[in-house]
């Protein structure tokens, strides 16, 4: 935990005073809480076949996890005792579910900055055509 605090100075009476104006509490390497997160987006595929089964893109459901966070090391396994004990790590970039329709696994994440561990569970989701693809709009 990091303690940060703003001071400023000015001049009344022609005496110096110090004022201490704000006292944040930063906690972890940020400014709040970083990740990880749940993953919303890239953990959920439409099925193009109605068989259960998909693939996903373990790098873009790492992303969402860690939030974009640097500091957040994130690693997929399809147990818990093997996130727990950081065995059988996938290393695919591309994972294809073996459960149809739903299968759980588990992310282990590393906080370089503290070096602690939270080992995290979540859906992979395979929506059964037609599915509604949702669609993102910027604005400019």
């Amino acid at each position: 935990m990091q303690i940060n605090f703003i001071a400023l100075s000015f001049k009344k009476n022609n005496l110096m005073k110090k004022t201490l104006l704000l006292l944040f509490l930063f906690i972890s390497a940020g400014i709040f809480a970083q990740g990880p997160y749940q993953p919303t987006q890239f953990n959920n595929v439409c099925d193009d076949n109605n068989d259960g089964l998909a693939q996903f893109f373990m790098q873009e459901i790492s992303n969402e996890i860690s939030g974009g966070a640097t500091n957040l090391v994130v690693m997929h396994y399809e147990t818990q005792a093997d996130a727990a004990n950081n065995t059988n790590p996938i290393t695919v970039n591309t994972y294809n579910n073996y459960v149809q329709n739903q299968q759980t696994l588990f992310a282990s994440v590393l906080n370089t900055s503290n070096n602690q561990v939270q080992i995290l569970a979540y859906q992979l989701t395979v929506n059964p055509s037609p599915c509604r693809q949702q669609t993102y709009h910027r604005t400019c």
